[in-house]
């Protein structure tokens, strides 16, 4: 069973790969995205803000401090769960 993912806390984006059908079940109109990387390749981050952008996410901010990477991402339309995707 996935782990359950709490829009309201910090997400890690390894978590919500695991379950990206998650998203469409949030109301919050914002999440924060927090990954981390030894090699500072991010790969989990990329993956997770690609399905979110297909979902009708935006990044709005990212910072990092080279080991750790947070994005903000604001919802722009909302989609179905069956609705296409990008």
């Amino acid at each position: 069973m996935a782990k359950e993912l709490n829009p309201n806390e910090m997400v890690s984006a390894k978590d919500y790969n695991s379950e990206p059908d998650m998203c469409f079940e949030w109301a919050a109109d914002y999440i924060l995205l927090q990954d981390t990387s030894m090699t500072g390749n991010f790969k989990n981050m990329i993956q997770a803000i690609n399905h979110l952008s297909q979902r009708g996410w935006e990044a709005i901010s990212m910072t990092s401090d080279g080991s750790q990477i947070m994005t903000l991402m604001h919802i722009k339309t909302r989609k179905r769960k069956n609705e296409d995707l990008e």
